[in-house]
């Protein structure tokens, strides 16, 4: 007899599952534990997922859409542009280290790597959205006569991020902080770099 669907339970076990998988990676993650992480029997997980593999693919990819639709609402916001790379540091950093097990399973494995592009497409997406400054900023022609480098310099930062992550010890935290740190350097960095551009344009030194 074909199982019934419980409404909200799906979310639940893929929250189980991103923590789970998060904490142990895949190879060591049981759906019994994720069944218990959502509070049900193990053979509930199997009316939603046929396998642990589209479980982990489906966790996956969720954590990466609620985390791109914090930055797509941010980037709706009226916070400084400043505040707004704090919080995106902040965020992603805390999430990176609360899933490198998941991650190093995502990166390292072959048939999982098609996880990655799409992803990564999106959140570099979403963090020019969070990062472009306003219409009326001397940035901002700057910002868009830089839009091709911007978007492969963002792709090499992020997938940087993600293996040098991957590749930390077991008790990474004060590897993730610094890591944290130099990214907030390197944003800094290419925002005085966007203000030099942007100075340039304005005198006629630089193409638009």
């Amino acid at each position: 007899m074909a199982r019934t669907r419980e409404a909200g339970l799906k979310d639940r076990i893929l929250d189980s599952a991103f923590a789970v998988f998060g904490e142990l990676g895949f190879q060591s993650t049981t759906l019994k534990e994720i069944a218990r992480g959502a509070g049900i029997s193990a053979g509930s997980v199997y009316t939603y997922f046929p396998d642990k593999e589209s479980l982990f693919k489906a966790a996956v990819n969720r954590g990466w859409a609620v985390f791109i639709q914090e930055l797509e609402i941010m980037s709706r916001g009226r916070s400084l542009r400043d505040e707004r790379i704090a919080v995106l540091l902040d965020r992603g950093f805390s999430t990176l280290g609360a899933a490198l097990p998941l991650i190093r399973g995502m990166l390292f494995e072959a048939s999982r790597l098609n996880l990655v592009k799409p992803n990564v497409d999106r959140l570099c997406e979403a963090i020019g959205e969070l990062l472009k400054p306003d219409e009326d900023s001397p940035l901002r022609a700057a910002w868009d006569a830089a839009a091709s480098e911007r978007l492969l310099l963002t792709r090499i930062i992020i997938l940087g991020v993600l293996s040098s992550a991957a590749l930390l010890p077991p008790s990474p935290a004060a590897s993730i902080e610094s890591l944290k740190e130099a990214i907030r350097t390197l944003l800094t960095t290419t925002s005085m770099t966007l203000g030099q551009t942007a100075k340039q344009i304005e005198s006629g030194e630089a193409p638009r």
